[in-house]
């Protein structure tokens, strides 16, 4: 899952203007500098949304996180790698490394891979490639970025031999949120399942991670007796999806699936033109909390 760098109402790809560091010099930035330049972003990032972030370094041969996040819900160590060229050539992590540093560290283990492109003329955008066209004094030294989030947990439970269809997956969902439990849903998480949501800088990148999220989501739910409330919607071409309102507050919450497991949930913020429509499927609960939704989805502590 891929997580673009914004600007702030994220309408559009944010542009970074970067001519390197003063302590390097030559025509071309570097690759130290560009390493140092996605590890400075991302941690930023994070950073400028209230997020606690800290022990950054540069390391680059895994001997310690780049950053370490507290996302409230979790703590995350980032390793972030540069992609040059979008080629993918670069050496990832030793797992098993990687998760003894994590427990050392008391965080959850994931790598961030950068890719970036770069303005060469007007109007014309390509993949960075170092040494070629990362010019210090360039006219336009205008870079955009994305991050991937991969894990970097060793996961391995088992999942249901079932070959669920999309929908009745939706409904395996609406049935977790009803009865605030995850017991059932585990099992038709995909191994490289990934969520998101429009409210919040982050993507969790895993089943483990998501689930671990979720369950202390519930659990909050549970000890200030509050439940849900939304309908199931479906689309011109049948395909379900949940909508989640109260008291006016509107979100979407679907999914995509493969082989009958869910490989990504997106909890995406509403529109009125949406091909989505209301049936009658409607779950009968009462929630007297105002924009409880907001506080599910933003993963600090409440």
């Amino acid at each position: 899952m891929t997580l673009q760098i914004t600007t702030p109402d994220g309408s559009e790809a944010k542009r970074f203007d970067f001519k390197g560091y003063k302590e390097f010099d030559g025509e071309q930035i570097t690759q130290q500098e560009f390493n140092r330049f996605v590890i400075d972003i991302l941690f930023e990032e994070y950073q400028i949304r209230g997020v606690n972030v800290y022990d950054k370094n540069y390391d680059k041969d895994n001997l310690a996180f780049n950053f370490i996040a507290d996302l409230g819900h979790s703590k995350v160590g980032f390793l972030v790698r540069l992609n040059n060229a979008h080629t993918d050539k670069f050496e990832e992590p030793d797992v098993n490394e990687i998760n003894l540093l994590a427990e050392k560290n008391g965080c959850t283990p994931r790598l961030a891979i950068a890719n970036i492109n770069t303005f060469e003329t007007v109007g014309f955008w390509k993949p960075l490639k170092i040494g070629s066209n990362g010019f210090r004094n360039g006219i336009y030294s205008l870079y955009v970025v994305e991050f991937i989030y991969k894990s970097l947990l060793i996961d391995n439970a088992s999942t249901s031999s079932e070959n669920a269809s999309n929908n009745d997956l939706v409904l395996i969902f609406a049935e977790a949120w009803n009865n605030l439990n995850t017991t059932k849903l585990k099992d038709f998480l995909d191994i490289n399942f990934h969520y998101y949501s429009d409210w919040v800088f982050d993507v969790l990148p895993s089943r483990i991670e998501f689930l671990n999220y979720l369950d202390g989501k519930f659990e909050t739910l549970r000890k200030n007796n509050i439940k849900p409330i939304f309908s199931t919607v479906e689309n011109q071409e049948g395909q379900l999806a949940l909508l989640f309102d109260q008291n006016g507050e509107k979100a979407f919450f679907y999914i995509k699936s493969n082989n009958g497991k869910i490989t990504m949930a997106h909890m995406a913020k509403y529109n009125n033109n949406s091909d989505f429509d209301k049936n009658e499927n409607k779950i009968e609960e009462t929630v007297k909390r105002k924009q409880w939704w907001k506080r599910l989805f933003n993963r600090k502590s409440n």
